[in-house]
């Protein structure tokens, strides 16, 4: 199916560790001249630099001193896609995908919006995640479009009981981001 690739693209799991930001917060532009985007964060977050699997990686502040996990919105590589194929097609890749790769897989929310001046999926779920000693529960958001025959995908990744502090600075940043 064409857009099984869609969906195996889209499960990428970060955690990462930063410092918190000790200025006050002001937005900053990221600017990716390779694939023309750019999105806006808030300056007490930390951008990383681009790897092979995303284009940017950008995490919060430490909640504790005691804090391993770090909340985290990043976008996958771009890829090309068929002009045939529609978000609406991939939906079910995405959700397989998914239920078949995360443990405690659950969809809290999701749908269609215009993002981009494209149809969007957005889907809202739960699962928990080991690393070592420690298990986390996220809570994660996803934001999918085709946009110029190229797939994006921006994924939100929190710990549940960190979610909702952050969801409206995160939308924020989704929002401004743009392909030109």
């Amino acid at each position: 199916m064409k857009t099984s690739f869609l969906a195996a693209s889209l499960f990428i799991f970060f955690s990462a560790t930063a410092q918190p930001g000790s200025s006050p917060v002001k937005w900053l532009t990221h600017t990716d001249s390779l694939y023309n985007l750019t999105m806006q964060y808030p300056s007490d977050w930390q951008l990383k630099p681009p790897t092979e699997k995303a284009r940017f990686f950008i995490t919060s502040y430490a909640e504790s001193e005691t804090d391993n996990f770090r909340d985290n919105l990043n976008c996958i590589v771009p890829r090309s896609v068929d002009k045939s194929v529609t978000i609406q097609m991939a939906e079910t890749d995405i959700t397989k995908t998914l239920s078949e790769n995360l443990s405690d897989f659950k969809i809290i929310n999701s749908g269609y919006s215009n993002w981009n001046n494209v149809t969007a999926y957005e889907i809202e779920y739960s699962c928990t995640q080991a690393s070592g000693n420690d298990t986390y529960y996220l809570h994660i958001l996803q934001k999918v479009a085709i946009i110029k025959e190229k797939l994006y995908a921006l994924t939100f990744t929190s710990e549940d009981e960190f979610y909702k502090k952050n969801i409206g600075m995160v939308r924020k940043m989704i929002e401004s981001f743009k392909v030109e």
